[in-house]
């Protein structure tokens, strides 16, 4: 579904509503509207691009466009964006904006609930459209819901936070795999100097160490709580050259992987 129409009263009201994936290669320029419309970002990277500032969105993450702003906004190249959209006018629009922090200096907020349940309430709301007689009253409930499951997020600490959590959750998912600082950065859609200084900022390491420390510490789980091999351990942590996981496991523990797992097992008996 994917309409637009013309706001004929005060009340809340949906003009449109739909899911798109964009074309990497089109900048949509907004025109002025008197009604409010909202986007929320389901997948890939996009930007919202506004006359003093281009942000950088994800997954999870959205903005709004007030009645008569004309800003724009486009996908990733490499990652292009999903995302659902839906114009709504009425006054009521008002409060629910401002419940959540929102303005027309801070247009750009983030899910504060996961995104599958993000998901499943705007399929809930899309649905609402074509059942007769539920947009009127079913679709303001999940309206306000969805207002209720976002919050206002400034661009600047979204930057020194948000940036550092999806570095932390990547690592935290992917630690066993063959990953690099590179592709962290590349995840986050970021440089890996920019990289360097969030984890620097906010832990006073590189995001080379921080990685490192992860898999010593699942490492470290591992011996004390399976009868994996060490050898099988190494590879389940990341690492696939067993020398150089019993270095650096020795660096950060003062003790080899099977000193380690002796220690603790005399420690537990």
């Amino acid at each position: 579904m994917k309409q637009e129409l013309t706001p004929s009263s005060d009340s809340l009201m949906l003009l449109g509503l739909g899911w798109e994936r964009s074309d990497p290669n089109r900048i949509l320029q907004t025109f002025s509207r008197n009604y409010y419309r909202f986007h929320f970002i389901t997948g890939g990277v996009g930007y919202y691009r506004t006359i003093n500032e281009t942000i950088q969105l994800a997954e999870g993450e959205g903005f709004i466009i007030f009645p008569g702003e004309t800003p724009s906004y486009y996908p990733s190249s490499d990652q292009p964006w999903e995302y659902f959209w839906a114009a709504i006018s009425g006054q009521k629009m008002n409060y629910l904006i401002e419940s959540s922090g929102i303005s027309r200096n801070s247009q750009v907020f983030r899910s504060i609930v996961p995104i599958d349940e993000m998901r499943q309430l705007l399929a809930d709301m899309c649905a609402t459209s074509i059942i007769p007689l539920s947009v009127d009253r079913v679709f303001p409930h999940y309206l306000r819901k969805f207002f209720q499951s976002i919050v206002s997020f400034n661009s600047r600490k979204r930057k020194n936070s948000l940036y550092f959590e999806q570095c932390l959750a990547y690592i935290a998912e992917y630690y066993a795999n063959e990953i690099t600082v590179q592709d962290i950065a590349c995840y986050v859609n970021i440089d890996r100097t920019y990289l360097f200084k969030l984890f620097k900022r906010n832990l006073g390491i590189s995001p080379q160490v921080y990685l490192l420390n992860y898999r010593i510490d699942k490492a470290c789980d591992l011996l004390r709580t399976t009868e994996y091999s060490i050898t099988d351990i190494a590879y389940r942590v990341g690492f696939r050259d067993y020398s150089d996981f019993s270095r650096q496991f020795k660096n950060r523990q003062k003790m080899s992987p099977t000193q380690y797992r002796q220690k603790v097992g005399k420690d537990g008996d």
